[in-house]
């Protein structure tokens, strides 16, 4: 009726009993953190049978999964960005479930190349929806509990959402103050969770990273390490300059000194790429380098825990403007999200067409109507959690997983994406408010604020001088183009993915142009890796 195929990760393994398995760690405060026994059995008690609700579980904060066996289904529940995906199949009246969607491949020995997600893929770094890249393996959602019955049908029960149920009443003073208390609870549960261990923080010039480690600061945390990465930009003095103001150690470690020669044939790459990807998101790039590098100088204790600035910018309303300013309703945004997530290279008119299809599927839930506001849709930004964040973003953080260490997401916490769920979008237009509520209450105060230089929102007449420059950019010649991508490439991408280029034309693939980010080399390759590989196996 059912089967398991679990492997875990080097961070993290699976607790397992005849009828409960376990990954991860959940808390309710900063008090007491909960993993394996002490994890699954609050989750039970949590997962009673209610009429299906299990609505219970958003008292609890963490990164994990957790499987259920009933006598007639399985419940699997994750947190609410799906950070360890777990996938499956129906295959001869069985489910067959697993956290690795090659081991399921491997299981039914073949391999069903799903085209129509790679478009997604493709362009944009993410598989829509609960499909993969192969066509009967599915995967798990953000925000939702999935209950697998042993009769092959599926239910599906949401556990947290980004729509407003209403809007608060808040003047600019109840903003400010609201936020900075927010992240204050924020840090002490930060605190708690790192329990004497070394704070890692990967430091860029942004706000959110200093965030982070003014928090660490004001609440007198001292084992800290912060660390940046890239080209020498201007942010890379602004990090170095916040991590001295604030007493912390900072490393910098240059991507123009990397050795990428044949980091592609190393097996230890091959891996934190499958366990990375798992048929659905497109690994990064971005911090693996650093993380070998730092690994290597030995300045990393076994012990560190990784705090990413996921998605505090988010919140605080950067992409109200950039996206939610629509007046499309819920059930017809598939083209207008494809333009505005969709844009690593562009379809063709087929393709599109067919990516229209694929996005539709993930707006089924979503009613006829805004009712909220004539001028911003929720569900945009509902969306964007649900498959850019989740599959993208925060999955991004899976280069300390593959390292073997700990992380958690200090500035994405429930009561975080409650408060400003419910904040009108005047307040969180541009990230305004989020931004002057930093540079008030935190960083004047510890001294690591430059000047209004800084500020980066995002205005109206930005995003139009943007998307000016998009509907133009193709009149000029490829190599005009390219010439100004390597110049503002800071993380240096066009040199880490050349050898990707390199050898998909060696294997007769036609050179990539026209392009928007490098990205799409990688997304490219990993196509092609998977497909290379079930073809040597015969399981094409």
């Amino acid at each position: 009726m059912f089967k398991l195929i679990l492997k875990g990760t080097n961070a993290y393994k699976w607790t397992q009993s005849e009828k409960n398995c376990f990954l991860g760690y959940i808390y309710a405060s900063s008090e007491k953190i909960y993993r394996n026994n002490e994890a699954i059995s609050i989750l039970n008690k949590l997962t009673e049978q209610a009429q299906g609700e299990y609505k219970a579980i958003s008292g609890y904060e963490g990164i994990y999964s957790f499987i259920r066996f009933f006598p007639d289904k399985v419940l699997i529940v994750s947190d609410i960005v799906n950070f360890f995906p777990i996938f499956f199949l129906r295959h001869e009246n069985q489910w067959i479930i697993s956290d690795d969607w090659q081991s399921l491949i491997d299981y039914k020995s073949f391999f069903e190349f799903n085209e129509e997600a790679s478009i997604g893929f493709l362009t944009g770094g993410f598989v829509c929806g609960n499909d993969t890249l192969d066509k009967s393996i599915k995967k798990t959602e953000a925000g939702l509990s999935l209950s697998l019955f042993s009769d092959g049908t599926i239910s599906k029960q949401r556990h947290f959402d980004f729509i407003p149920q209403h809007f608060n009443k808040l003047n600019r003073n109840d903003f400010i103050s609201n936020t900075e208390s927010l992240f204050v609870d924020a840090g002490k549960e930060m605190i708690g969770f790192l329990n004497n261990r070394t704070a890692i923080v990967p430091l860029s010039g942004g706000f959110d990273s200093r965030l982070i480690v003014c928090l660490l600061k004001k609440l007198n945390y001292k084992n800290v390490i912060c660390f940046t990465y890239g080209r020498k930009t201007n942010e890379v003095q602004i990090s170095k300059s916040v991590a001295a103001s604030l007493g912390y150690k900072w490393y910098f470690i240059d991507y123009e000194k990397i050795d990428a020669e044949n980091y592609l044939l190393e097996s230890s790459f091959l891996d934190y790429v499958h366990q990375y990807a798992n048929g659905y998101s497109m690994f990064f790039l971005q911090e693996y380098f650093a993380m070998r590098e730092l690994l290597k100088m030995e300045v990393i204790p076994k012990d560190s825990v990784f705090l990413p600035g996921h998605s505090g910018d988010f919140i605080g309303g950067s992409y109200v403007e950039k996206t939610a300013a629509t007046k499309v309703s819920p059930k017809n945004l598939a083209p207008y999200l494809l333009k505005k997530y969709f844009f690593f290279k562009s379809p063709s008119k087929k393709n599109r067409t067919i990516l229209v299809e694929e996005i539709k599927k993930t707006l089924q839930d979503y009613p006829d109507k805004n009712t909220f506001s004539q001028v911003y849709n929720p569900y945009v930004e509902d969306w964007d959690i649900k498959e850019k964040l989740s599959k993208f973003i925060f999955r991004s953080s899976f280069v300390f997983t593959h390292f073997g260490f700990e992380h958690m997401y200090p500035l994405w916490t429930r009561k975080t994406t409650q408060f400003f769920r419910a904040a009108p979008y005047e307040m969180r237009s541009g990230k305004k408010l989020y931004d002057e509520t930093l540079i008030e209450k935190f960083f004047i105060p510890l001294n690591v604020y430059f000047g209004e230089g800084e500020l980066r929102q995002v205005s109206k007449i930005y995003m139009k001088y943007q998307s000016i420059k998009d509907s133009i950019r193709n009149i000029f010649p490829w190599s005009f183009i390219l010439k100004k991508m390597i110049k503002h490439d800071w993380l240096n991408y066009h040199v880490f993915t050349k050898d990707m280029e390199l050898d998909l034309i060696r294997k007769n693939y036609k050179p990539l142009k026209r392009y928007k980010m490098f990205t799409a080399i990688i997304c490219r390759w990993y196509l092609d890796l998977i497909i290379s590989e079930n073809k040597s196996a015969n399981r094409i």
